[in-house]
């Protein structure tokens, strides 16, 4: 008996197992289409992908697409489908992007297409243990989402309050309603990135607040002697934070 495991769902030959895994190849073509992926791009992934078993990307890579095809190669087939993607991928989807004056970002992009690829992986999963099982995916499915759903309208409204510059396109690339229509693994995705670039920030603002405050501390309690104190008792030396931060005596 074959183990079962997220990546022989990605290659079982059970009748129902390979329409299921067509209909995915469809889903992720489609989200290409509609992201305006480049074309030698797109052709290159579906093309492997579309194999239904571990295939070198570089077979199927046009002159435009060959070193991130080979990069994806070293990376492996199967890993693809875990996201582990070729950053090669964006910079020629940027390059695309920037030819036909779009206003879509590779970075966005890239996020999204690691995500397609998670659902695809989940979706076989699932699929192979509804056929092996004969059970759906749950009951407690519904209710997951709907807390899911609660917790992304949540984020929606704390909006970029919390997160770095280079973290708002997590909030701005979406609408509400968009996320909203994602799979519940999709939304789980989404969630665990905006928690982490979230959390990141936060213990960056703290960081930066106890540097603060050591250099505040260094300011009112100076060592040394009393040097710098005129003939009121004021302290006239001008120290780091001062410098830093602006502040006057």
């Amino acid at each position: 008996m074959e183990k079962e495991t997220a990546q022989h769902a990605l290659v079982c030959n059970n009748v129902d197992m390979r329409t299921e895994f067509s209909e995915a190849i469809g889903v992720l073509e489609k989200w290409l289409f509609d992201k305006e992926t480049c074309p030698d791009i797109a052709d290159c992934i579906i093309s492997t992908l579309a194999q239904h078993t571990p295939t070198a990307f570089g077979l199927a890579a046009d002159p435009t697409a060959a070193e991130a095809a080979r990069e994806q190669d070293c990376i492996g087939w199967t890993n693809m489908f875990e996201g582990k993607i070729s950053k090669l991928w964006r910079a020629r989807q940027d390059s695309f992007y920037r030819a036909t004056e779009s206003r879509k970002t590779s970075r966005s992009w890239a996020h999204g297409l690691v995500r397609q690829l998670l659902e695809f992986t989940h979706r076989m999963w699932m699929k192979r243990n509804s056929i092996r099982h004969s059970r759906a995916e749950g009951e407690g499915t519904i209710v997951d989402e709907r807390t899911n759903d609660q917790l992304i309208m949540e984020q929606f409204e704390w909006g970029t309050e919390g997160l770095a510059r280079q973290d708002h396109h997590l909030i701005e690339d979406d609408e509400l309603e968009d996320v909203l229509k994602l799979s519940a693994l999709s939304k789980i995705v989404w969630l665990k990135d905006i928690n982490a670039a979230r959390t990141a920030e936060d213990a960056r603002q703290r960081t930066e607040l106890g540097r603060m405050r050591t250099n505040m501390t260094g300011w009112l309690n100076p060592q040394g002697g009393n040097d710098n104190l005129n003939s009121t008792g004021q302290n006239n030396s001008v120290t780091q934070f001062e410098l830093t931060y602006g502040l006057d005596h």
